[in-house]
């Protein structure tokens, strides 16, 4: 999807407008192409529908896997440290209608992957948005690619 020809509000509404119907959006693209940024955007915006409940995880500081769990755990209120929080995440979310914001996967994606897969299959109200340079490849996730902008744009005062 390219957002030359309507700016980044036509591209944050299409998201929103979709996310709650298909329930697992990535969205795909290059390195420093605004995905982060459109991704925060549609939190905001989805706020409201999700009565405040969005949860943003920020990956891009984590260079460890086995930190991925917890992290995610602390984020949406679970206690962090948790013995196994593979089982105890989709548990907790079981019920619980949220928006989860996962950012920068790619580095990471061998283990937020089957993650996000299990969320996803065992909390039919959890809603994910993840960012990534590449899909993560799981059930239920629906691709949005985000094309590079053809040009810089510029500005001469």
């Amino acid at each position: 999807m390219s957002d030359q020809n309507g700016g980044t509000g036509k591209t944050v509404r299409f998201i929103s407008e979709e996310l709650p119907a298909r329930r697992f959006l990535a969205i795909v693209g290059p390195g420093g192409i605004g995905k982060t940024t459109l991704a925060a955007a549609v939190g905001h915006t989805m706020l409201a529908a999700f009565d405040g409940a969005v949860h943003y995880v920020d990956f891009g500081p984590i260079c460890t896997p086995s930190l991925v769990p917890n992290r995610v755990a602390l984020t949406v209120g679970l206690p962090g440290n948790l013995d196994d929080p593979l089982a105890a995440l989709p548990a907790f979310l079981r019920d619980r209608r949220i928006l989860l914001v996962l950012d920068s996967c790619e580095h990471l994606i061998e283990t937020i992957a089957p993650l996000a897969e299990r969320i996803f299959q065992a909390a039919p109200e959890v809603h994910i948005l993840a960012t990534s340079r590449e899909p993560l490849q799981v059930e239920g996730e629906q691709v949005l690619r985000l094309d590079p902008l053809g040009s810089p744009l510029m500005v001469h005062r």
